[in-house]
């Protein structure tokens, strides 16, 4: 069983997502291991999301409505984490309880 489906199925998570909505993103899948790169200054997700969110916000919002959404989040930051790791690192993205685009930022 991996670790995605033992970590959702876990007592406390169980407990907190019957009442709440939640969203996770993780840094990469299950088997993979989250890449640090010296020349970026930290790891690959967390730049990348520093990068998709602080400097390139008007990319990263694809629909133009002002607001960064859960989706687009999600889609810019796993693309550029992807490339960067030439496929070895994958974001993940779990939620529950949550229908529909959700204006992050």
């Amino acid at each position: 069983m991996s670790f995605q489906t033992l970590f959702l199925q876990s007592p406390t998570m169980r407990s907190f997502t019957c009442t709440s909505s939640i969203v996770i993103i993780a840094a990469s899948k299950g088997r993979q291991l989250s890449e640090e790169h010296p020349e970026l200054g930290g790891g690959v997700f967390t730049t990348s999301l520093k990068h998709v969110i602080l400097e390139n916000s008007l990319k990263t919002d694809t629909n133009g409505n002002g607001a960064i959404e859960l989706s687009e989040l999600y889609g810019a930051l796993k693309a550029r984490v992807v490339k960067l790791t030439e496929d070895r690192q994958t974001p993940w993205i779990a939620r529950n309880q949550m229908v529909g685009e959700i204006p992050i930022f």
